[in-house]
C-alpha cells in the first residue's frame, strides 16, 4: 500500500521527475540497499528495463538508471565515485548473481504455495544438454544451464527460470567482458602514461645527481688544493716566527715589515677561502639524499622487506646499527657486534655517512625505557651545544665505540617530590652509580672540545652530566623545576618527560627501570 501511495504522489508531480531522478542518483548511497532492488530508483530488478547491470567497481544498478547516468561515455558510480567506460547500457554486464537470488526467492515462494504444480514429464537430457552434446537452443539464467529445446520446455517452466536464446546470453556475456576489457585497457593506458612521466622524472633526477656528483668531486679536488696551500702557509708562518730579526735596525725593520705583509696576505687568503666553504649546503644535501635513498629503497618491489642498516668497525669487528623509519625521520639504534647479520635486501651504509647528516651541537637522541621487560615509552633528548658532556652522551647513545647505554639501569632518585627532583642514569659498567668510565676512543674524541660550564636555571626536563666531571657517562634528568642553577647541563628532554614522570611511581624499584634501546635521530 505504501508503495502505491508513493507512486501516486510521484505521478501527481510530473514536473519534478527529472529533479527527483538526479537527486536519487546523487544520493544513492544514503539509502539502505538490498540486492533485490536498484539502490537509485528503489524498483525491484527484472529481466527487462530494470535488469541489474554491473559497473566496473562492482556496484550494480538497473538498466534504466545506468542509462541516465551515462555522460560523455562515462558512468560515475554514485556509491564510490569510480568510473566505468560505456557509451550504451547494453555494454554493461548483467549481474546474474542478483537475478539468481531473485529466482531462488521465487522458487521458495512457489514451493510454499499449494497451487504449485510440477511437470510429470521427463526431459530427454535432465538439463545436462551441454554435457550430452545436444544442440543448444536456450540458456537458463536461474539454473545457469545451457539447454536444448526439449529440456528448456519441460524442465524450466517455473516462474523463477529465466530462459533466453543462448546467442543473447553469449552476447550479454561478451558485452560484460568487453566492458571489463575496455576498462582494463584504459587503466593500462593510464598506467603507461604515468610510468612514462615517472621515467622522465627519474632520468632528470639521475642526470641532476650526476651533475651534482661531478660538482662535488670538483669541489673535493679544489678543497684538497686549498688544504695543501693552507698547510704550506702554516709552515711558512712557523718558519717566519722561528727567524730572528737582524741586529741591523734597517734590516730588522724590513724583515718585520715583510713578515707583517706576508701575514696580512695569508689572513686575507684564509678569510676568502673560508667564505667559499659550503658546509651548510652539503649538510642539507646529505640529509635529502639519505632520506630519498631510504624512501626509494623501501619501495622497491624486489627489496620490499629490506631496510637500511648502518655498519661501523669496532675494534676490528664489523658492528651493525639498525635504522628504523619513524614518520619523516630515521632512528639509528645503538650498534653492537652481537647484532644479527643484516637480512637479504638490506642496504648497507657507513655510520660515518649517516652521522654527517646530524649537527652534533643540536643532535636529537632517544632512549626507550622499560620496567621488568614491559616498555614504558620513548624519550627524546635534544643536545645543547658542542661540549665534552654532550659529545660523550651522543657517542654513548650510538654505541660507536663498543659501549652504550643499552640495558643501563636507573640507579638513583634524588629530592623525591621536592624542587629539583632528578634521576641518575648512565652507569653502563658498574650499574650502581659508582662507574661510568669512558672508553678511550670517547676520551680522545672529546679532548679538544670545550669544558663548558654555563649556569642554566633548573627546569623540568633539563639533562646534565655528573657534578664537576666531564669524563663520565653518568647523567641526570630533572623531573621538577627548582630556583637553583645547573652548571653541567648539556641537553633537554624534547618529548617524553611525562614517561619519566610516570616511571617515578616505581621509585621503590627504580633500579629495575632500564634503557631498553637508544640511538640518534636523523631529522627530515
Amino acid at each position: 500500500m505504501g508503495g502505491k501511495n508513493k507512486k501516486s504522489k510521484h505521478a501527481a508531480s510530473p514536473h519534478k521527475d527529472h529533479q527527483r531522478e538526479a537527486d536519487d542518483i546523487e544520493g544513492a548511497s544514503a539509502y539502505p540497499t538490498t540486492t533485490m532492488e536498484c539502490d537509485i530508483c528503489r524498483v525491484k530488478y527484472d529481466t527487462n528495463s530494470h535488469k541489474p547491470r554491473n559497473l566496473f567497481c562492482g556496484h550494480s544498478f538497473c538498466s534504466c538508471c545506468c542509462k541516465k547516468m551515462i555522460q560523455n561515455m562515462i558512468i560515475r558510480c554514485p556509491n564510490c565515485r569510480k568510473t566505468t567506460s560505456a557509451s550504451d547500457v547494453e555494454q554493461l554486464g548483467v549481474n546474474f548473481l542478483v537475478l539468481h537470488m531473485i529466482e531462488r526467492s521465487a522458487i521458495n515462494n512457489a514451493a510454499a504455495s499449494p497451487t504449485k504444480h510440477s511437470s510429470s514429464k521427463m526431459s530427454p537430457h535432465g538439463g545436462r544438454c551441454l554435457e550430452a552434446r545436444a544442440e543448444i537452443a536456450m540458456h537458463c539464467a536461474h539454473c545457469d544451464l545451457w539447454l536444448c529445446k526439449d529440456c528448456s520446455r519441460i524442465d524450466h517452466k517455473h516462474p523463477e527460470c529465466l530462459l533466453m536464446p543462448y546467442q543473447d546470453t553469449l552476447r550479454e556475456m561478451k558485452q560484460a567482458i568487453g566492458a571489463k576489457v575496455k576498462s582494463t585497457e584504459n587503466s593500462l593506458e593510464e598506467f603507461s602514461c604515468k610510468a612514462k612521466l615517472y621515467d622522465t622524472k627519474l632520468k632528470s633526477c639521475a642526470s641532476l645527481m650526476e651533475m651534482t656528483l661531478d660538482c662535488l668531486k670538483k669541489e673535493q679536488t679544489h678543497l684538497a688544493g686549498l688544504r695543501d696551500h693552507s698547510q704550506k702557509m702554516e709552515q711558512d708562518l712557523r718558519d717566519l716566527r722561528s727567524e730572528n730579526p737582524s741586529s741591523d735596525l734597517e734590516e730588522a725593520l724590513d724583515f718585520l715589515k715583510g713578515m707583517e705583509t706576508a701575514t696580512s696576505v695569508m689572513w686575507k687568503w684564509t678569510t676568502d677561502a673560508s667564505a667559499i666553504l659550503k658546509g651548510d649546503q652539503v649538510f642539507s644535501l646529505s640529509k635529502i639524499l639519505l632520506q630519498t635513498a631510504v624512501q626509494m629503497h623501501m619501495h622497491l618491489g624486489i627489496q620490499r622487506n629490506g631496510g637500511l642498516v648502518a655498519v661501523h668497525n669496532i675494534n676490528g669487528v664489523s658492528a651493525t646499527f639498525p635504522v628504523e623509519k619513524d614518520g619523516g625521520r630515521l632512528l639509528v639504534h645503538a650498534g653492537s657486534t652481537q647484532n644479527r647479520p643484516p637480512q637479504a635486501g638490506c642496504r648497507l651504509v657507513k655510520l660515518e655517512h649517516i652521522k654527517s647528516c646530524i649537527d652534533p651541537s643540536c643532535a636529537l637522541t632517544f632512549l626507550d625505557i622499560s620496567l621488568r621487560g614491559q616498555p614504558l615509552g620513548r624519550v627524546f633528548i635534544r643536545l645543547l651545544g658542542c661540549t665534552k658532556q654532550s659529545r660523550c652522551f651522543l657517542m654513548m647513545c650510538t654505541g660507536e665505540t663498543g659501549c652504550n647505554y643499552l640495558n643501563t639501569r636507573f640507579h638513583r632518585l634524588w629530592w623525591s617530590n621536592q624542587p629539583g627532583e632528578h634521576m641518575w642514569v648512565g652507569d653502563y659498567d658498574h650499574r650502581d652509580g659508582s662507574g661510568g668510565t669512558l672508553h678511550p676512543e670517547i676520551l680522545h674524541e672529546i679532548k679538544e672540545l670545550p669544558e663548558k660550564k654555563t649556569q642554566v636555571a633548573i627546569t623540568q626536563g633539563l639533562v646534565a652530566g655528573r657534578y664537576g666531571k666531564c669524563n663520565s657517562s653518568i647523567f641526570r634528568v630533572y623531573t621538577r623545576s627548582s630556583d637553583t642553577v645547573e652548571e653541567a647541563a648539556f641537553g633537554r628532554v624534547e618529548y617524553g618527560l611525562n614517561i619519566l614522570k610516570d616511571a617515578l611511581q616505581y621509585k621503590e624499584s627504580i633500579t629495575e627501570i632500564v634503557i631498553s634501546a637508544c640511538g640518534m635521530v636523523i631529522e627530515s
